[in-house]
């Protein structure tokens, strides 16, 4: 038989009793399970909150990524644009120059109709 430490008296009698270090012992354990499981309940909560905020910033983050690709796309027609303008320009200086060689060329034939008028 087990002495009286361990909760049990020795001897003729088999009376069982509880040790106070026992008892303590085992509220102590009791207490750790149920922080135990407190624990796990704020863990688990945290760890759905942390899921969330991941989900949340995983649409963020495609949303951020397709104004991006947005962002190119009108800086891409932006400069587009400006190939137009400069290829309209110089199209616009060519075709002033054109019509100054256009001017140059009726002055000349009306100058050498005018030279062959007075030479007849």
């Amino acid at each position: 038989m087990r002495d009286a430490g361990y909760g049990l008296l020795t001897g003729p009698q088999q009376r069982v009793t509880i040790s106070p270090v026992r008892t303590a012992s085992n509220e102590y354990l009791s207490q750790l399970q149920q922080d135990n499981s407190s624990l796990q309940k704020r863990l688990n909560l945290v760890l759905q909150e942390l899921d969330r905020v991941n989900r949340d910033r995983s649409k963020l983050v495609h949303k951020m990524s397709l104004v991006d690709q947005d962002v190119s796309s009108m800086q891409s027609k932006l400069h587009n644009e400006d190939n137009a303008d400069q290829m309209n320009n110089e199209m616009q200086l060519d075709v002033n120059g054109q019509r100054d060689n256009n001017v140059n060329i009726k002055r000349t034939i009306h100058d050498t109709d005018m030279t062959r008028n007075d030479a007849i």
